[in-house]
């Protein structure tokens, strides 16, 4: 039998849990009915991990041109006791406000998996590098995207390396409420050939900047942060089957084609398939450079 105590803490769990979803649905929602007007650049990712700051989705001019993308995570999550890597880097040509061809390399890794020769599998170990092409002009905030290449285990506890590619959709919409709150809305649906399974995401942040200045040409946000994700997949994988929310706080720094985000926040989650719920204190660090 549980303890009062106990029940206290599973209550006042499953309450900041619920609150959040409800909060971040609500706002979303909301959100999505003006989303078209107010569409900005944002993220594109492959990984529920996801801080959706300084990705892009859009295209920024009408006439084509070369651009150079980069992308990275880092990630750590303190039960875990290890340092997610997440990077990507995209050089290509747009062409009319619709359509990009480029070269890709995507990585993913995490230190204890890769160093540590006595622990399990963690997390996904590879590289990948392939060729792409993403297509913009459905409606404003969806990106159609194919990747076709090859990627490569970064450690011999892992073994799917070989021919790989990755297609679906992408959506991205942001809507500044007033000076002080922003909210996004990211959705994904993509099939990896390297897991052979489709992974759906749907991911909300909301943002209070009660603190903003311009340090030289630098930018600076600092403010509270509410976060929402619901994760699904096809092969129903439990680590993959998620509701759980986020709050913290998110530190931002824009600097031009430059965006630096911090945002340490503590975690709590419910696998729906093992009925696992868990907590975690994470902080997450993301970088994003578009030129």
């Amino acid at each position: 039998m549980l303890s009062t105590k106990e029940n206290f803490n599973r209550n006042s769990s499953f309450f900041f849990l619920t609150f959040c979803v409800v909060a971040i649905v609500v706002l979303s929602v909301a959100s999505l009915t003006s989303a078209f007007a107010t569409t900005e650049l944002g993220p594109t990712t492959t990984k529920a991990l996801l801080a959706i700051t300084s990705k892009n989705l859009s295209p920024q001019n009408n006439s084509s041109r070369s651009f150079y993308d980069y992308y990275q995570e880092a990630h750590w999550p303190r039960n875990l006791k290890t340092l997610n890597n997440y990077i990507q880097l995209k050089g290509g040509r747009s062409f009319k406000d619709s359509s990009e061809l480029y070269v890709v390399s995507r990585s993913s890794n995490d230190t204890r998996t890769l160093f540590d020769k006595k622990s399990e599998v963690l997390n996904d170990n590879y590289i990948f590098l392939g060729d792409g092409i993403d297509y913009l002009g459905f409606i404003p905030g969806l990106r159609a995207s194919l990747q076709v290449g090859r990627s490569f285990d970064l450690t011999d506890k892992i073994n799917r390396e070989g021919f790989d590619f990755r297609f679906g959709l992408q959506s991205y919409h942001k809507k500044n409420w007033s000076f002080y709150l922003e909210s996004d809305l990211y959705s994904e649906i993509l099939y990896t050939q390297r897991y052979k399974n489709i992974n759906l995401l749907l991911k909300s942040s909301q943002f209070l900047s009660l603190f903003s200045s311009t340090i030289y040409s630098t930018n600076l946000k600092l403010g509270p942060l509410l976060v929402g994700s619901v994760s699904a997949d096809t092969q129903k994988e439990d680590y993959n089957q998620f509701i759980e929310g986020q709050l913290g706080l998110r530190a931002w720094l824009g600097q031009g084609a430059l965006s630096v985000t911090l945002s340490p926040a503590f975690v709590l989650g419910k696998k729906y398939l093992s009925g696992q719920t868990y907590h975690d204190f994470e902080s997450l660090l993301v970088m994003g450079l578009r030129i």
